[in-house]
């Protein structure tokens, strides 16, 4: 799968907008580059891989009201904080 079919691809099951999906992407790549442990088994670069996660429905943006996020959630209850 290339690059931009993993940014095109929306999970309906989620409805995730694609800005959305751009900012859960950077938010997880940024943590991956800081050392955070992948979700997924990939030898990708850490954008591709924050994707995969995505795709595979592993990270989600927690929402503070209906119009808003806070932080990333990993499946499995943990969460990343916003920095």
């Amino acid at each position: 799968m290339s690059y931009l079919d993993l940014v095109e691809a929306h999970t309906k099951e989620y409805k995730v907008t694609l800005f959305e999906k751009v900012i859960m992407a950077s938010k997880r790549a940024k943590a991956l580059h800081a050392g955070k442990t992948p979700l997924v088994d990939s030898l990708h670069k850490e954008s591709y891989l924050a994707l995969e996660e995505i795709r595979d429905g592993k990270v989600y943006l927690v929402y503070r009201d209906e119009d808003s996020y806070d932080e990333l959630a990993l499946r499995g209850g943990e969460q990343e904080d916003e920095e």
